[in-house]
């Protein structure tokens, strides 16, 4: 009996303090960004980040229910930023080919490059980071102001 009170009063402890740790802003869901910060969050990339930098955006779909979220990367290749198309998600190979003749009805050439065997396609220029905000915005049709998962690596957060 005396173990059953000692966990309780641990478990009530804990939600205690997560509950003030939350409320202090400590703990939150997944890190995110709006369709609109794009650009603001690529040139930090382009600023402080170096070759294998990264930041992906992942967005959800009405009636996409796949595993793998549909998703946009940006990355530091060769010293340059670029916007990848990585062919991993369901939602990115099945928008491939469409996907790519929007880009190039944009003015840009699309290359395909494989990193460790993965393919992507991959668009660098000026103006890169605005052409992922059209991506979500005209292509898919997502708000400026909806919600996208961020994962990044090498890239602070201003």
């Amino acid at each position: 009996m005396k173990f059953l009170v000692i966990v309780f009063f641990i478990v009530i402890l804990a939600g205690i303090i997560l509950r003030y740790i939350r409320s202090q802003g400590a703990v939150s869901g997944p890190p995110s960004a709006k369709v609109a910060e794009i650009p603001s969050i690529v040139s930090t990339l382009e600023r402080n980040g170096f070759g294998g930098s990264f930041v992906v955006f992942l967005f959800t779909l009405p009636g996409n229910n796949d595993e793998m979220m549909p998703n946009i990367q940006y990355s530091i290749e060769n010293g340059r930023v670029g916007l990848d198309w990585v062919l991993e998600a369901p939602q990115n190979i099945k928008d491939q080919i469409p996907l790519a003749d929007f880009i190039k009805r944009n003015g840009y050439t699309v290359l395909r490059n494989d990193a460790e065997d993965v393919p992507y396609l991959r668009v660098e220029g000026k103006g890169v980071a605005d052409l992922g905000v059209k991506i979500l915005r005209d292509f898919y049709h997502l708000s400026p102001d909806a919600t996208l998962e961020l994962i990044s690596e090498g890239v602070p957060r201003d």
